[in-house]
């Protein structure tokens, strides 16, 4: 299920989204529950995050740019936000909280639908589902639970978001299945994914969850260069 919540005090342009929703999240598992709101201090008494945030930038008292920040400050990268906006210029400020696009509401359906074709290739690409063979077991994960993988001995242990699961195999044998632009491998015995990345250090990665993973001299700027393409 898409939890999506579109925050717009102009209720003519909410129900448009909503209704253009439906023609662009058909892929199979893409179920969509929305709720609209007409400001952020609506949007604030649910207490829940969403998957999917439509934002108007003009709103009063807290406009879209700083619920945005808001929603980062408390959701970490994982949502995707879009911006709405009547005033061009705007746009420039969407790519300091890592925005997934803006619409502009005079250019309303083309903006809609290059913005909305871009989410669905990420979730498509987030959903695919991997399989992996524990001793006793077939396990299968997205990108979006999988959080670091080390060799540890001669087994290959991957942690998710769900737990951890010790198999045989490399992490070569790793970086060749999975998506090579959204991991990177810091150390000869980790593969790290780069969504989950909190902060880079001299020779350490610190992950959002807490965990620290060292970073060798030799893979350091290879691993800051990507990590910064991935964040572009």
């Amino acid at each position: 299920m898409i939890y999506t919540a579109i925050v717009d005090d102009e209720r003519e342009f909410a129900d448009s989204y909503e209704a253009m929703l439906g023609n662009f999240l058909k892929e199979p598992g893409m179920e969509i529950c929305v709720l609209k709101f007409e400001s952020a201090e609506e949007l604030f008494k649910r207490e829940e995050e969403f998957d999917l945030y439509f934002l108007d930038i003009e709103m009063p008292k807290m406009d879209g740019m700083k619920l945005a920040k808001v929603i980062r400050e408390k959701y970490g990268t994982l949502p995707e936000i879009v911006f709405v906006t009547s005033k061009e210029m705007a746009v420039f400020d969407a790519f300091s909280v890592d925005a997934l696009g803006f619409i502009r509401k005079t250019f309303l359906e083309t903006d809609f639908e290059r913005t909305m074709k871009k989410y669905v290739e990420k979730w498509k690409c987030r959903n695919r589902k991997y399989e992996f063979k524990t001793e006793d077991m077939l396990i299968y994960k997205s990108e979006e639970e999988i959080l670091f993988a080390e060799v540890y001995g001669h087994r290959l242990i991957l942690h998710c978001t769900d737990g951890e699961y010790e198999m045989r195999g490399t992490i070569n044998d790793l970086d060749r299945r999975l998506p090579r632009e959204n991991f990177v491998e810091p150390h000869r015995s980790y593969l790290v994914n780069c969504r989950f990345i909190e902060h880079i250090e001299n020779d350490i990665l610190i992950l959002d969850t807490g965990v620290r993973i060292p970073l060798s001299r030799r893979k350091r700027d290879e691993v800051r260069k990507k990590f910064l393409r991935y964040m572009n």
